[in-house]
């Protein structure tokens, strides 16, 4: 075999090698993809009451925190909605991608907002930059969330 031919093979071989560990890094596990929630709870507002001014919780309704991991062909799409009292919340969307053991995500609506998510047994648990903080409300964080994906109990 002439060894024009031999080096040649030997590059499309290593070619091949190396497009699939870059698939493999951009690819989430199957297990990753889908949505996670965490049960409905009552959330309620803090609220004046009556001519002393003493505080009650009040306006209580059902609340349920979701994140969405989607894969729209090379491209991860994560969602992310949590609620808290007093009608606080937090939303992220963004776009991330698959890295060792974990999801890194960055927010289409703050440009320095990274939401890290890691997935393990059945559930996500959330770490996010200081700068996701933009993105929730006053008494509302991205970072520790976890949930547990649908349609596993």
């Amino acid at each position: 075999m002439p060894l024009k031919l031999i080096q040649s093979a030997i590059e499309v071989s290593c070619l091949l090698v190396a497009a699939s560990a870059v698939a493999q890094e951009v690819a989430p596990p199957p297990q990753a993809l889908g949505t996670f929630a965490r049960e409905q709870r009552d959330l309620c507002q803090l609220t004046k009451s009556g001519s002393d001014g003493s505080l009650e919780w009040t306006h209580c309704h059902r609340a349920t925190d979701q994140i969405s991991v989607r894969r729209r062909g090379q491209v991860v799409l994560v969602t992310a909605t949590l609620n808290f009292p007093n009608g606080h919340e937090c939303n992220f969307q963004g776009t991330g991608y698959w890295d060792r053991d974990r999801l890194r995500a960055q927010s289409g609506d703050e440009e320095n907002c990274h939401l890290t998510l890691f997935f393990f047994d059945r559930a996500v648990h959330t770490v996010a930059s200081q700068e996701c903080a933009s993105l929730c409300g006053s008494r509302g964080t991205l970072d520790g969330a976890v949930l547990e994906r649908l349609g596993t109990r």
